[in-house]
């Protein structure tokens, strides 16, 4: 598939813009600066041949349902397919009239392609192009991951190879790490069982626990009742030091106080406004002096001054005539200029005359023609030029139309002639796709063998070995059901045996606790139990029957009979006095007896439980192997063979679906039998003999590249038709155009007489001369405009500078004589510079005189004041007792401070009482009583030391007792035994989980690995030879080519060769070289695709080369042309210079 043309209606930032691609470029460079829209172009091929998605980031400039783009492709079968497509959810593909198109029409060009496929096989970024040559250094070389790596179908399985390994060693290695999961797990399992072993509680820690417990206690009571002796002492302390310095300021006031006993008792409020008063009365005496100095200064500045009251009367006129003094000065600045102009421009004039002929400037003005009569001269100049330029220019298509006319009748004498290409092309359709068929045979085949490999060793790992895939189907292996039947039993025997054993382990443990405690009990000497009391009475008893008997027979015997019923009282009295000296001991041994026996008892049930149960797990165990008898394999665990059964299913369902694409593969092999019968027969049609013992895709091939011969010479022979039509149409136009010239020539020699008369030249003037006094015509304007301007200029000028003198000179006459001078400018000067000093001396008397005014207003208002605040100074002096108001300022400034130490004295009680926690002064005085205030500051520190460190130990003590506590509570609840069981149980599932899950991605890695070499094996000679001719293309001869050599691991591996036969290993290339081997690896990738072609698109592939390479990989890119389309998208304007200095291979630029 070839694109011929990209058409973007609205898209992104285009609009009704059009890519043409040339059919027989070998590379196609497309030139954009940055934001030209190559990114848009680029996304356009996708959306057209794809369809819109979504969303799309073009709809900035146009509506998103307005957006449409359209292409032509050339199929390799030479089919041209036109569409366009639009945003919108269905029927997207539509025609030239916006009707739809079916949504199939494209399948043809891309052969079943996906957008990503296409995107990843035949596009290529820069940053693609540096990634890739990255994998081939991380590959080392190795063949098998090179080819992978260069391969854009590949590559995504050698990186799933890769996170697959990754995944496996993240959970397990066999060199134990702390931080994988598997070892976690089985920690966790180990830490479950020594908790689990420890989960036993006895009455000795239970005891211990709650003494600990008590002990906590008391120290933390202990350490609460040093803390608040110490509080209350610090208390004490803190408060002393604090109102220290208060006490020490109020004997400082009370002696004070006592010094100025001697004055009247005065209200506050009256000292206050006495003292303000006071300093009022001293400031209203100084202001009044102050206003009495100004108005003495004033009086005598107004008597120096003398102001010209006519000179004042005429400052209007003054002013007037300084305003229009700039307007002069530059008058007579420009009137020099003027003058030089306006003789310039008659300077001009008069040239212009004696260009035209005249005798001088006058005559030019009168005889300067109409602005009509310029323009017709010109017009008729321009027009009577471009006739005979029209007629030469006719004059040579003419002679070149009639020699390509004769040329071609000569050509076509010479051709041959085609047949109609239209059957041919239906039976070429009809043959379908049978490369695409052939290359679905091959690579189905080698699905299939890779599938059965597999199979064959996921069989090979499952533990039993079921034997070969041949007999599996048969294989009489029990079912899921019965396997998780059996499961389920073992799973819960072993769970109650587990259980058993715990409870077995718990009795034990609590009859060797009972033991010990019947031991400690009879260390203290025999204990007598309520069986001995009732065992020694049973044989008083006895003696007691004896001896009645005795008593009525031999009296001997009955003496004996009463001395052993005597020893039997006595033994009871014995019995009796120890249950009622020892009675705690006794009861407690009593217990533990009971105790004892009980649990004796229960471990005998629960050994009898565990054997019973151990009895039917082994029925179940020989039940079990035996339901594998029938297959000959001898079982795992059920847990085990449950899984086993899984995967086991799991290989069966891989063999039906490999049934299945067997008779596909044969169906597909027949089928491409015929289509080869079909190639044949096309081609004997065609005059070719047909080679039957080539493969079907092979045949085709032939078969296509004759049809497309077929079709070139008919072509041809189309485009020899249109050239003639062409040719005989330009002869046509080129006579017509050169008829059409002459005519106009006349018509315009006619005209020419009367247009020369407008501009005063002869009727037989030529066109040069007339263009020449026309130039000069139209030069006289500007200079005649000149002329007239400056000269009412000048004029104008002179009149105005009379004008100013003449008023200027008449009222310096009026008002100041002596200030006349020749110049009225100077004159001017010194009358301004007088009315300027006049006016200043005016305005200083005017304003000296409302000074003198406001200021004897302020005089009145200030005596007034000071009136008033003599009688309240009056008041004070009677009340202080002075005699006059100068002694008046010392004993009110005393009683004034007597005010001051009163009210800080009542401030300081004040603070006194609150800072002493509402003690009074008396108090205070008295508690401090024995203290060295000096050491007072020393010892509070080394008291408050000893209290953060007692709030220590209280914390730790609290601590201590929460711990002690809470492990008492423990201990008291029990360890839950059965939880940690379960925690054990759990830790074994995961870690069995985390075994299963490495063991899975281990051999999927592997599974990949094998697909990746025998990818290898299948492309590896072609392809290396083909990349090795473009790798030397591309680094322009640095490398001879590539080779294959052999590492230490006896694996393949690729390298680089040089012209001598040195070897470079891929590690060793630099990092454009890499870049250019994973190019060249792609492209010859490629050419070994069997289906349709796609075009190869590149977007700025070049970015990091230098010139040299650049140009090398240019060329690469320029051969894989001759195979399939390639694009090439830059925004450098020297890779399209280099690519144009490509002479051996067509280019087409284009530039956006």
């Amino acid at each position: 598939m070839r694109i011929e043309q990209l058409a973007f209606e609205r898209y992104g930032r285009f609009t009704d813009r059009k890519l043409d691609f040339a059919a027989g470029a070998a590379l196609h460079v497309v030139l954009g600066a940055n934001e030209a829209g190559k990114t848009s172009a680029l996304a356009a091929i996708g959306d057209l041949l794809f369809g819109f998605g979504g969303r799309t980031d073009y709809d900035f400039l146009h509506e998103s349902k307005t957006l449409r783009i359209g292409g032509s492709f050339r199929h390799s079968d030479g089919r041209l397919i036109s569409a366009r497509r639009r945003k919108g959810n269905k029927n997207t593909l539509i025609d030239a009239n916006d009707q739809p198109l079916p949504d199939d029409l494209l399948a043809p060009l891309l052969a079943g392609l996906s957008r990503e496929a296409f995107s990843r096989e035949f596009g290529l970024t820069a940053q693609a192009l540096r990634e890739g040559g990255h994998d081939l250094l991380d590959a080392g070389g190795r063949l098998a991951e090179t080819l992978a790596a260069s391969s854009a179908g590949m590559a995504s399985l050698s990186q799933t190879r890769l996170r697959l390994q990754s995944q496996a060693d993240e959970l397990f290695m066999p060199r134990k790490s702390g931080s994988k999961p598997f070892y976690l797990a089985a920690e966790r399992r180990d830490t479950a069982d020594r908790a689990l072993r420890d989960a036993i509680v006895t009455r000795e820690a239970v005891a211990q626990a709650e003494a600990a417990v008590r002990e906590a206690r008391q120290k933390l009571e202990r350490l609460n009742a040093t803390h608040a002796e110490i509080g209350g002492t610090l208390s004490l302390w803190q408060r002393t030091l604090r109102v220290r310095s208060h006490l020490a300021r109020l004997d400082g006031i009370a002696a004070e106080l006592t010094a100025l006993a001697d004055l009247p008792m005065v209200a506050a409020p009256a000292l206050t406004e006495w003292r303000a008063a006071l300093e009022t009365f001293a400031a209203l005496q100084r202001e009044l002096s102050a206003l009495e100095a100004d108005a003495a200064a004033d009086a005598a500045e107004i008597a120096a001054m003398a102001v010209d009251q006519t000179l004042l009367a005429e400052a209007a006129t003054i002013d007037g005539l300084r305003e229009r003094l700039g307007a002069v000065r530059k008058a007579l600045e420009d009137l020099p200029k003027r003058r030089q102009a306006h003789e310039s421009a008659q300077a001009q004039l008069d040239d212009a005359a004696q260009r035209l002929g005249l005798t001088s400037h006058r005559e030019v003005l009168a005889q300067l023609p109409s602005d009509p009569a310029l323009a017709q001269a010109r017009d008729l100049i321009a027009q009577t030029a471009r006739a005979e330029q029209a007629i030469v220019e006719a004059e040579v298509r003419c002679a070149r139309a009639q020699q390509e006319h004769d040329t071609f009748a000569a050509e076509q004498a010479e051709a041959t002639a085609v047949v109609d290409i239209d059957q041919l092309r239906q039976r070429f359709d009809a043959l379908g796709e049978i490369p695409a068929q052939a290359d679905r045979l091959r690579r189905d085949r080698a699905s299939l063998q890779i599938e059965t490999d597999a199979l064959v060793a996921a069989s090979g790992s499952l533990d039993p070995s079921p034997g070969a895939l041949d007999r599996l189907r048969a294989l009489p292996a029990p079912d899921n059901a019965t396997i998780a039947k059996f499961s389920r039993a073992a799973e819960v025997g072993e769970a109650e045996v587990q259980r058993l054993n715990e409870a077995l382990a718990t009795t034990d443990a609590a009859i060797a606790t009972t033991e010990a405690e019947l031991a400690r009990l009879s260390q203290a000497g025999v204990v007598p139990t309520r069986g001995d009391l009732v065992r020694v009475r049973g044989e008083r008893d006895q003696h007691f029957t004896g001896l009645r008997a005795a008593l009525a027979g031999d009296r001997n015997l009955a003496e004996r009979q009463l001395d052993a019923a005597e020893q039997a009282s006595q033994s009871i009295d014995r019995v009796t006095d120890l249950l009622l000296t020892d009675t705690e001991r006794a009861t407690r041994h009593e217990d533990a007896q009971q105790r004892l026996a009980a649990g004796r008892d229960e471990r005998a049930r629960q050994h009898d439980k565990l054997t019973g149960l151990q009895a039917r797990l082994a029925e179940v165990e020989t039940a079990w192997r035996g339901s594998w008898a029938a297959s000959g394999l001898q079982p795992r665990s059920p847990a085990e063979m449950l899984r086993w059964r899984e995967r086991f299913d799991d290989i069966l369902k891989r063999l039906e679906r490999c049934d299945a694409q067997k008779a596909g593969l044969d169906a597909l092999a027949a089928a491409l039998e015929q289509g080869k019968l079909a190639v044949a027969g096309f081609l004997d049609s065609t005059g070719r003999v047909a080679d039957r013992a080539l493969a079907a895709d092979l045949l085709y091939r032939e078969a296509k590249a004759r049809f497309e011969a077929l079709q070139g010479a008919w072509a041809e022979a189309k485009a020899r038709a249109v050239a003639k039509t062409r040719v005989e149409r330009d002869l046509l136009e080129a006579t017509a155009a050169r008829e059409t010239a002459q005519t106009a020539l006349a018509q315009h020699r006619a005209a020419w007489p009367a247009a020369m008369a407008g501009i005063g030249q002869d009727t037989g003037a030529t066109p040069v001369q007339a263009a020449a006094a026309l130039a000069v015509w139209q030069s006289v304007a500007v200079p005649k405009a000149a002329y007239q301007l400056e000269g009412h200029r000048v004029t104008a000028i002179e009149a105005d500078l009379a004008a100013f003198d003449a008023d200027v000179f008449d009222i310096v006459d009026r008002v100041a004589p002596t200030l006349r001078s020749d110049s009225a400018q100077q004159s001017l000067a010194r009358l301004v510079e007088k009315l300027d000093a006049t006016r200043r001396d005016a305005e200083t008397c005017r304003r000296l005189h409302e000074a003198a005014i406001k200021r004897a207003a302020s005089r009145n208002a200030l005596l007034a004041r000071r009136a008033t605040t003599e009688l309240l100074l009056g008041e004070a002096c009677r009340a202080l007792g002075v005699a006059a108001t100068a002694e008046l300022a010392l004993p009110l400034e005393r009683a004034l401070e007597r005010q001051r130490l009163e009210t800080d004295q009542e401030t300081l009680r004040r603070d006194l009482y609150e800072i002493a926690d509402g003690r009074d002064e008396a108090a205070l005085r008295q508690q401090r009583e024995g203290l060295d205030l000096d050491r007072l500051t020393g010892d509070i520190d080394r008291e408050t030391l000893r209290q953060t460190q007692l709030l220590d130990d209280i914390a730790a003590a609290s601590a201590l007792l929460h711990q002690a506590q809470a492990d008492c509570a423990a201990l008291t609840k029990g360890r839950d035994a059965a939880a940690q069981a379960a925690e054990r149980a759990e830790a074994n599932a995961e870690l069995l989980s985390i075994a299963e899950r490495w063991l899975l991605r281990a051999a999927a890695s592997r599974l990949a690995t094998r697909a990746i070499e025998r990818h290898r094996a299948m492309v590896q000679d072609p392809l290396i030879a083909r990349a090795s001719t473009l790798f030397a293309t591309a680094t322009g001869a640095a490398f001879a080519g590539l080779g294959i050599d052999y590492g230490d691991d006896d694996q393949p591996v690729l390298v680089a060769r040089r012209g001598a036969g040195e070897q470079v290993a891929v590690a060793g290339l630099s990092e454009g070289s890499r870049d250019q081997l994973f190019l060249a690896l792609r492209l010859a990738l490629l050419e070994r695709r069997t289906s349709e072609p796609m075009p190869f698109i590149g977007d700025d592939l070049l970015t990091s080369f230098d010139e040299p390479r650049t140009l090398a990989t240019l060329r690469l890119l320029a051969e894989a042309g001759q195979q399939r389309q390639i694009i090439l998208f830059t925004h450098h304007r020297h890779v399209a210079d280099l690519a144009r200095s490509l002479n051996d291979r067509p280019i087409e630029l284009i530039e956006l």
